[in-house]
C-alpha cells in the first residue's frame, strides 16, 4: 500500500510516497504471534489448575497468614512464597532466613492448612516420634528429632542477623524440646 502525502511548505511543495505495506505485514505477523502466545499461556495455567495437588490450599494458606499480618508485601510475601514452594517441590534441607521475615507465621499457618506438614519450634513440650513419621517435618535451630522419627522430609530452618553490616547464622543449640503446631 503506497500513500501519496503532498505538502506545501512556504513555496516549496514535497511530494513523499511512502510504501508501508510491508511494515504492516511485519506488525500483524507480530501481531499472531503474541496472540499465539498469550493462549499457549492460559491453556498452561488451565493445566497447571486442573493437575495440582493443592488447588486451593494455596489460597487458605495465603489467607491464614493474612489473617495474622494484614497484607503480604516484600520480604515477607517472598518468605512464604519460598516456605511454600520448598514444601510443594518436595525439598529437603536447609532454609536461612533474615530473623524477623515472617518465618513462625508463615510455618505455622502451613502447618495449620496441610495435614502432612509439622513444623517443630521450641520452647515446649517433649514430641514423639509417631507424630512426625512420614510427615513434612519443618523445624527450627537447636531442635532435635528423637532417635526414632522418621520424617518424610526434613526440612531445617536457619536463621540469619544482620548487625553492624555483618551477617551471622544464628544456630541455637540449647533447646532440645520442641513444641509441635499442628
Amino acid at each position: 500500500m503506497a500513500e501519496n502525502k503532498r505538502e506545501s511548505v512556504g513555496n516549496l511543495n514535497v511530494k513523499v510516497d511512502v510504501d508501508v505495506s510491508e511494515a504492516i505485514k511485519g506488525l500483524k505477523a507480530v501481531q499472531r504471534e503474541v496472540k499465539e502466545t498469550v493462549r499457549s499461556l492460559a491453556e498452561l495455567r488451565s493445566q497447571d489448575a486442573a493437575t495440582s495437588d493443592y488447588d486451593g490450599k494455596y489460597n487458605e494458606y495465603i489467607k491464614r497468614i493474612e489473617d495474622v499480618v494484614g497484607h503480604r508485601a516484600g520480604e515477607r510475601a517472598m518468605t512464604n512464597d519460598i516456605i511454600y514452594r520448598a514444601y510443594e517441590n518436595k525439598y529437603a534441607g536447609p532454609l536461612l532466613f533474615r530473623r524477623a521475615a515472617g518465618v513462625t507465621t508463615s510455618l505455622r499457618a502451613l502447618a495449620e492448612t496441610f495435614d502432612d506438614v509439622v513444623y517443630i519450634e521450641y520452647p515446649g513440650e517433649m514430641y514423639l516420634s509417631k507424630e512426625l513419621n512420614g510427615k513434612i517435618v519443618f523445624k527450627d535451630p537447636g531442635v532435635k528429632l528423637p532417635n526414632f522419627a522418621a520424617p518424610l522430609r526434613l526440612i531445617e530452618i536457619e536463621s540469619a542477623d544482620d548487625s553492624g553490616g555483618i551477617t551471622r547464622v544464628i544456630n541455637d543449640v540449647s533447646s532440645t524440646t520442641a513444641y509441635i503446631v499442628r
